[in-house]
């Protein structure tokens, strides 16, 4: 679909304007310019995304996604910049992180499944740069990334490709040619919804339980996630594997598949993957490792509140698996921000070595607890609000007992293992320094600065659900209410940390 009204073509045009602006980014060596054309790219982006929602160029969906991700991948870039620095990295990682995080963005916003796989697969080329030039075991890790994640994807977005073109085949191809059948927007494929035989199911959906990364296809993530620069692991936990979710229910949404089945099959692996991704993560003694495990667990979550709405089709079952998606993504990236920042101090990521971190990086560590809070489900985060309207959704819609007791079981399982994952974190920071130091807080200013902004996005990521209408005004009300008990909770923690006593065990 083209754009034909004068405010879509002002967006198209805003958009095609980001990467000139990258072009002066290349072109730059002042940090202060390179920071602010970077703003100004996201600004362009954000206004672009809106502009595309106002004239329907775009759904509701691909507003929120595109939206909360522009605000969130804003600071991982400007984060880069000194990370990249401080760590010794040769290559234009900023840039580079930038450009991976507006390929995603532009695989939300794209409204055609031709728009979504260009834009998808060069953010999985970028992907795989960005891997291999981590760690040593980088290049490994993103062979497996290439190889396994993206070819699972090409198989099933081509073969959704096919399908589309099929349903389409006596109606616009005939009136309007292949090009604009191939550029259709999702809300048009709705309307057909082509039945599939059941031996192109699997086809359909390897690509993106792959890229979500639920178990048993989860086995790409760890190393990619580990051996990454840790901008680079924020954008690759935080949005990459909500992109393979956003791409499920678009399977659901222009294909006719039996909601019971899609709905069993979402709820089991979802399940399997909170239990494994859990556990696994409560193991690992890698900072990275243990994030990278507990993005599975996330993922999980995400499957199962998608089986939710795939079997009652309620609104807030809708909202819901939104809102899994975007606190995953705020907690997660923000606290891949933090053990980036942990790694430059120590230089080590093993938990056991790593303690006091508090003491040191006062800043820093308000943006971990903050992260935390929504990772196990504290008032006012987003994670906070998924849980709730989770447990809601689960014990209001008059689901039948086996249907209703998926998704139960599912919010307790990934409470109890939150709760675990975030209590070994905070230890880190506690008791008293584990090294000598003469390094100054002031030189990580900027760092500390951009994690706390990431950090803000469990909270402010509830803002876009809320413009269109996902989120009412008593959630919104108990959300603010409840912002005074989160800011005690936190100096608390501060106040306890800052003494240098072992607060958590």
């Amino acid at each position: 679909m083209i754009p034909s009204t004068i405010e879509s073509i002002i967006a198209l045009a805003l958009y095609i304007l980001i990467f000139p602006m990258l072009y002066l980014v290349f072109r730059a060596r002042d940090r202060n310019v390179k920071t602010g054309l970077y703003i100004v790219s996201y600004i362009l982006l954000a206004f672009s995304t809106i502009l595309f929602y106002i004239t329907r160029y775009i759904d509701s969906l691909s507003f929120i996604m595109g939206l909360s991700f522009t605000l969130l991948s804003l600071p991982i870039t400007l984060y880069s910049i000194d990370y990249k620095d401080k760590k010794g990295i040769t290559i234009n990682l900023d840039l580079m992180i930038c450009l991976f995080s507006i390929l995603l963005i532009s695989a939300f916003i794209s409204p055609s499944l031709i728009l979504l796989a260009i834009s998808w697969t060069l953010a999985e080329i970028l992907g795989f740069t960005i891997i291999f030039y981590g760690e040593t075991a980088g290049h490994r890790a993103s062979k497996r990334f290439l190889f396994i994640s993206t070819m699972t994807f090409e198989i099933t977005v081509f073969t959704l490709i096919y399908l589309s073109i099929l349903s389409l085949a006596t109606t616009i191809i005939i009136e309007k040619g292949l090009f604009e059948a191939l550029f259709t927007p999702y809300w048009i494929l709705e309307q057909l919804r082509p039945a599939i035989p059941s031996y192109l199911l699997p086809l359909v959906l390897i690509g993106f339980i792959t890229k979500s990364a639920l178990v048993p296809l989860h086995f790409w993530l760890p190393d990619a996630h580990t051996v990454a620069p840790s901008p680079g692991s924020a954008l690759l936990s935080g949005v990459m594997t909500g992109l393979g979710l956003y791409g499920l229910y678009r399977v659901y949404q222009i294909i006719r598949l039996d909601p019971i089945i899609f709905f069993y099959v979402l709820a089991v692996l979802g399940i399997i993957s909170i239990v494994y991704g859990g556990l696994q993560s409560l193991i690992q003694h890698d900072i990275k490792r243990m994030l990278a495990y507990s993005t599975i667990m996330g993922t999980g979550l995400s499957a199962v509140m998608l089986a939710v709405y795939v079997v009652s089709g309620e609104p807030i079952a809708y909202t819901v698996f939104i809102l899994a998606i975007l606190s995953h993504a705020g907690y997660k990236a923000s606290l891949f921000l933090n053990a980036g920042t942990m790694e430059l101090v120590y230089h080590t990521r093993k938990i056991e070595l790593i303690r006091g971190f508090s003491k040191l990086f006062p800043i820093s560590s308000l943006a971990a607890y903050i992260s935390i809070f929504s990772l196990i489900g504290i008032p006012p985060t987003a994670g906070f609000t998924a849980k709730l309207l989770g447990f809601i959704a689960s014990l209001e819609l008059g689901l039948n007992t086996i249907e209703q007791i998926f998704p139960l079981i599912g919010l307790v399982l990934t409470i109890a293992l939150s709760v675990a994952i975030g209590l070994r974190y905070m230890h880190m920071f506690f008791d008293k320094p584990s090294i000598r130091t003469n390094i100054e807080a002031r030189e990580y200013n900027e760092i500390e600065f951009m994690e706390l902004i990431a950090a803000g996005a469990n909270i402010y990521m509830v803002f876009p659900l809320i413009c269109s209408g996902g989120v009412n005004i008593p959630v919104l009300i108990a959300l603010l209410l409840s912002l005074p008990l989160l800011i005690i909770m936190i100096y608390t923690l501060y106040l306890i940390a800052g003494r240098g006593v072992g607060g958590v065990t």
